[in-house]
């Protein structure tokens, strides 16, 4: 799911092409735990709450059910709904 966001891309090279000097397995361990946060940070903003985004798009969908049931010809409602 990271992989199809559209700044996933962008998180992976800003972090991982961070110059950090030592042995080269303390640059892939510091690489992966800047690269980790970076990761928890994307995913609460995007990917984090999926119930309550899931209820208020259910919310959304019937609410504009609702008001095509009042007025079938509005080409805006039809839109809505099959989005």
């Amino acid at each position: 799911m990271w992989a199809a966001h559209p700044q996933f891309l962008d998180v992976i090279t800003r972090h991982w092409t961070i110059d950090i000097y030592g042995s080269h397995i303390y640059i892939l361990c510091k690489k992966l735990k800047l690269l980790k946060r970076a990761l928890k940070e994307l995913n609460n903003l995007h990917f984090s709450h999926i119930s309550e985004r899931v209820a208020r798009a259910e919310t959304k969908l019937d609410n504009i059910q609702l008001l095509l049931q009042n007025n079938r010809d509005n080409g805006h409602l039809l839109m809505l709904d099959k989005q």
